[in-house]
């Protein structure tokens, strides 16, 4: 289950492929883990997001993935995220279909919460590994249709998957919405050649700010 679409606010979703569907889980859920959380954060974290988007959800979610659980440190990382950074600064991504495509889960691990927060829920995601093929990526892509796509450009260095191509092409396939080149290197350039609108370093250490910068990206573009 590679191709996610975990729009918290519509579970059960799912997402079209050439060869069937791929499951898109995001399910509420609850076990003793969550039981056992204290009031304080759960309500916190309920606080500051849509009602339908619930820690319980949210933490599904990455289980599904297959990328870990969110834990109590990290959840109120979040907390301080939302507090720090005013509703203003990430309000151009409020409500936004965002879809981001990356070869490395780790990086989908870190940046999920945060754009789900964004987001209000709207946030989607694609783990390209090595089952997944181009075609299939970009079927999966144009099936979900995202208003805002997040594209890597490293998509697997064994098969030399860049993702400008696969910009060129999702464009080529009538592709409308808007697309952000989302790379740990600067590649700007490459990036606009391709088609997308601008590119956003992915930072490791400061994923409030580059979640900011993605919003002002969208912000001051038409």
């Amino acid at each position: 289950n590679n191709f996610m679409s975990n729009k918290l606010d519509q579970p059960g979703q799912h997402v079209a492929t050439p060869d069937n569907q791929y499951a898109a889980t995001a399910t509420t859920g609850t076990n003793s883990e969550i039981e056992n959380e204290s009031s304080e954060v759960r309500e916190a974290v309920e606080g500051i997001i849509a009602p339908q988007m619930t820690l319980e959800r949210l933490k599904q979610v990455l289980t599904d993935l297959g990328l870990g659980e969110i834990k109590d440190e990290m959840v109120k990382f979040y907390i301080g995220y939302i507090k720090e950074f005013s509703k203003e600064k990430y309000a151009p991504l409020r409500g936004r279909s965002i879809l981001m495509v990356d070869d490395t889960d780790g990086d989908i691990r870190n940046y999920m919460p945060e754009l789900t927060v964004a987001t209000n829920g709207n946030a989607s995601f694609i783990h390209f590994n090595y089952k997944i093929s181009v075609d299939e990526l970009l079927a999966a892509i144009l099936a979900q249709n995202p208003e805002i796509i997040l594209m890597d450009y490293n998509l697997g260095y064994s098969r030399n998957v860049k993702g400008t191509d696969v910009i060129k092409e999702l464009i080529s396939q009538g592709f409308a919405g808007k697309i952000i080149g989302f790379s740990s290197d600067s590649l700007n350039n490459k990036f606009e050649n391709a088609g997308a609108i601008g590119t956003v370093v992915k930072s490791t250490f400061n994923r409030s700010e580059t979640i900011v910068q993605i919003a002002n990206l969208i912000k001051n573009t038409r």
